[in-house]
């Protein structure tokens, strides 16, 4: 997963400066209290001073002496800790206010423009979605698959396990969106990273039962492609698409075809100057897959 880049906020900034003028303000306070709490040698009397040695004695009276020059300047020391404290407050509270409105302002937009262009998928569009994802049998009919009901019912319930690791495991650094329709793009989940530094994540999940056809796995990589391009230009963000392909634990023997397949597919997208990572996994394997396991398959 790519690593956190700290950045200086003007926020934090502001957030600084009415620090600063809270602890003025607590120094013009505490200054005269301390001052004023220690006896500071005032109390002692000539004949403990003259029990003292000659350095002692002269130490007692030089304290003396700039106590004396020092007290009247203390109520005016404190006036100027806590006007410059106080001015540090207002202009800083002032100028976090503005900056926190701005940013308000432009989060609320934010949410308001994605309301607008992405949409939840219904009920309906998830499950014909599901349908098409799942590559089952390659059978006699025409079109060369069978429908498998069961099939699409299950990719839903694995997927909803990949939705909830993702969670857990950058949900601090990516808000997961699931099932989102944008114009005539679907997408199975899209991790939208709240660092501007980081790109969005794109995820297409396929679900491969037994066998499937070499075409499809290009033909899904295109749509991809066409909706990473659409989900770029609409929502004015950066992304990367991840074809993500989920084998059926029975199915072992697609895998070597599965490698050859994802081998050509990638080197013919990089001919055309796309840019598309295509990972797979075993469905049994998603459970239990650690965040670092689980960062590696999705980021790379």
């Amino acid at each position: 997963m790519p690593s956190t880049v700290a950045q200086i906020e003007y926020g934090d900034f502001y957030k600084f400066v009415v620090s600063l003028g809270i602890a003025l303000v607590l120094a013009a306070i505490l200054a005269p209290w301390l001052f004023l709490r220690e006896p500071f040698d005032l109390m002692i009397d000539s004949s403990q001073l003259s029990r003292l040695t000659p350095a002692a004695q002269q130490v007692v009276l030089l304290r003396q002496t700039y106590l004396v020059r020092l007290f009247p300047v203390i109520p005016w020391f404190s006036i100027s800790l806590l006007t410059m404290g106080s001015g540090a407050i207002g202009i800083g509270l002032k100028k976090w206010y503005n900056r926190q409105t701005l940013r308000d302002t432009s989060e609320d937009l934010g949410v308001q423009k994605q309301q607008q262009e992405l949409r939840n998928m219904t009920t309906q569009e998830v499950r014909e979605k599901a349908d098409a994802d799942v590559q089952t049998d390659i059978g006699s009919v025409v079109g060369g698959l069978v429908h498998d009901p069961n099939a699409a019912t299950h990719l839903r319930a694995i997927e909803a396990v990949f939705h909830r690791r993702v969670r857990e495991c950058f949900e601090p650094s990516y808000r997961l969106l699931e099932n989102q329709r944008l114009g005539t793009a679907e997408y199975d989940a899209i991790l939208q990273s709240l660092l501007a530094t980081r790109p969005d994540v794109i995820v297409e999940i396929k679900y491969i039962r037994r066998g499937f056809r070499q075409s499809w796995l290009r033909e899904s990589a295109m749509r991809l492609v066409l909706a990473k391009e659409l989900y770029d230009a609409q929502l004015g963000r950066h992304s990367i698409p991840l074809l993500l392909v989920i084998f059926s634990a029975e199915d072992a023997s697609s895998k070597s075809e599965f490698l050859a397949t994802q081998a050509k597919t990638q080197a013919d997208l990089r001919q055309r100057g796309v840019t598309l990572r295509i990972e797979y996994v075993t469905e049994n394997v998603i459970p239990t897959m650690s965040c670092d396991e689980l960062a590696r398959l999705i980021f790379g």
